[in-house]
Formats: C-alpha cells, sequence, structure tokens
C-alpha cells in the first residue's frame, strides 16, 4: 500500500514479521561498512575496499546518461560518508547532496577524471551498469574530441 509518497507493508504474520526483522530489515539507516571485522593490511585492505564498493554500487548505484554521472542514494548517513570516505581513499572524488527535503542524500561521481578512475579501481560487475558505464566514458570521449 502506498501512503504520502511512502510504501507501507502489513505483516498477517508474526512469524514473516520477526523472520524479517532477524534478517536485517528496518536498518537502512544504521549500516556501516565493515571495517573492523579483522586486521588487515594496505594490500588486503584496498582488495577488501574495492570489492565492497562494487558490491554496493552493483545493487544500489545508477549510471545516469544524461547527468553523465554515477549516484547511489541513501537513507543512511553515517553510511554513505563511510561510502564517500573509501572512495576518497581509493582515489576517487564525489560529491554528497542532501535529497527529498534531507529525508536521503545522494552521492555523486561525476567529471571524466572520476569516473574513469572509478571504471579502472572498481568497475561494475553488473551487465547493464558496465555496459552504461562504458557508453559514459564514450560521452565525455566524444565531448572533449571536437
Amino acid at each position: 500500500m502506498k501512503h504520502k509518497g511512502t510504501y507501507i507493508v502489513r505483516f498477517k504474520s508474526k512469524t514473516a514479521y520477526f523472520r524479517l526483522l532477524a534478517l536485517g530489515a528496518n536498518k537502512s539507516r544504521l549500516w556501516r561498512v565493515p571495517l573492523t571485522i579483522f586486521p588487515m593490511n594496505d594490500g588486503l585492505r584496498k582488495i577488501f575496499l574495492t570489492n565492497w564498493i562494487r558490491a554496493y554500487f552493483d545493487d544500489e548505484a545508477h549510471v545516469d546518461l544524461s547527468t553523465r554521472r554515477i549516484a547511489v542514494t541513501s537513507v543512511n548517513s553515517k553510511g554513505i560518508e563511510d561510502v564517500k570516505n573509501i572512495l576518497k581513499e581509493l582515489g576517487i572524488h564525489s560529491k554528497i547532496y542532501n535529497i527529498m527535503k534531507g529525508y536521503a542524500r545522494r552521492l555523486v561521481i561525476s567529471r571524466l577524471g572520476n569516473i574513469e578512475k572509478y571504471s579502472l579501481t572498481i568497475g561494475f560487475k553488473h551487465p547493464r551498469k558496465s555496459r552504461k558505464l562504458n557508453e559514459l566514458l564514450k560521452l565525455y570521449t566524444k565531448t572533449y574530441a571536437i
């Protein structure tokens, strides 16, 4: 059911409700990048961060050809700041904007250098997003070839 722009789910099964909670439902505002799972040397840390960001972006990011950027939206302020910091550590500049009257935040990777660095360092495993990333890089190449 949709109410005031938000989807509402009603459960008739108490068991299903508690099972979903146990699996992490309703924690969108609480996740963090799990950097403290085990100690890591610099090489292992870079591999871990790259793979974590790739998995997160494969699931959540959008490659927007009209605005020429990669964007991901989240209601979790601390989590999206973690992602921004990881990207910075990997040499990729990004910006975060408040959207939906501050309810959510959007992390954006734009400009050719940052998108190229994302493509080379992280990339996408998701086939459609990978194709769109290549199209985005071609758009930039056409613009700068003039």
